[in-house]
């Protein structure tokens, strides 16, 4: 008689936690410092292996911080990117865990269910996607955010879901909002990427950045219409005797100074209009707004 004997579970097969996710377990992970550490040795709750993404899930280089970002999504990619080229930007937390003692509080008053770990009735744990501490004249405040599809947000449970991290940051002074595909456009999201890339270039590329942007401020609105930004970059590389692409790189990285301010609306862009350098300001101010009213609410301060 033939006898069944299970195979053992792998990795391949099993979630991480599905076979240990005990009271102790997670005691000893909110103890490890996981999902609340912050800094450049902060390691969020959950990793790649944990669940499956929706969308490109990478580990995103940071320019102003010493370490990769763990984003499951496009969406939070571009809500990374956005939040760290804002001139405040401090840091940036993803997958914060909240005090679980809050979430079953928060959910109780809310009169919603509780998440729980699959086919357990242990609470589950509850991460924000992103935490990004920010600076102003009036000191640092915290801001929490979370991505999802604006599909996804019209789900019941969902929507639940984010009520309760709501609750949450607003009962601890911490403005909370939710960051979805629509949020920032794909022209300016790969404009901001496009940006990113030159700091991230990290090379002696040559040149003077000072005096590049002395030029370009002698050149703002004197220049025919038809010269685009790619054709002024290509003829200060020929007049300085840089190497080409140098003027390109240098204007890239004024950008992610905030020095110099470049219309992000269409992509690439290096085809538009040189002049348009000029009415950059104004028209970022326009693109950005929705952003800068969820990223830099100057009247909801959070505590630290």
């Amino acid at each position: 008689m033939l006898v069944r004997v299970p195979l053992p579970l792998t990795s391949k097969h099993r979630k991480t936690f599905d076979h240990q996710r005990t009271e102790d377990h997670l005691r000893d992970r909110v103890a490890a410092g996981y999902g609340v550490r912050g800094g450049v040795n902060h390691e969020g709750w959950i990793d790649f292996w944990n669940f499956t993404t929706k969308g490109t899930a990478n580990r995103m280089p940071g320019i102003k911080m010493a370490r990769r970002a763990v984003l499951f999504s496009n969406i939070e990619r571009n809500m990374f990117a956005v939040s760290e080229f804002q001139p405040g930007y401090l840091g940036y937390s993803e997958n914060w865990a909240f005090d679980r003692n809050k979430t079953i509080a928060a959910a109780t008053a809310l009169r919603v269910r509780h998440p729980t770990y699959p086919n357990s009735p242990v609470k589950a744990v509850m991460s924000m996607d992103g935490r990004v501490l920010m600076a102003d004249e009036k000191g640092r405040y915290v801001i929490g955010l979370d991505a999802k599809t604006t599909k996804d947000t019209s789900k019941q449970r969902t929507s639940q879901k984010l009520s309760i991290h709501k609750y949450v940051c607003e009962s601890e002074g911490i403005p909370h909002t939710v960051f979805t595909e629509k949020t920032l456009s794909w022209q300016t999201a790969a404009a901001l990427m496009w940006v990113r890339a030159a700091v991230l270039h990290g090379l002696d590329i040559g040149g003077d950045q000072t005096k590049l942007l002395e030029r370009l401020n002698a050149d703002f609105g004197s220049l025919p219409e038809h010269i685009t930004i790619g054709d002024y970059c290509k003829s200060r590389d020929v007049a300085m005797k840089w190497k080409a692409g140098t003027s390109m790189l240098h204007l890239r990285k004024l950008v992610w100074q905030h020095k110099v301010v470049v219309p992000m609306d269409i992509f690439p862009v290096f085809g538009r209009p040189f002049n348009d350098l000029k009415k950059g300001l104004e028209k970022n101010a326009e693109l950005f707004e929705e952003c800068r009213k969820q990223l830099i609410q100057i009247n909801c301060k959070g505590k630290l």
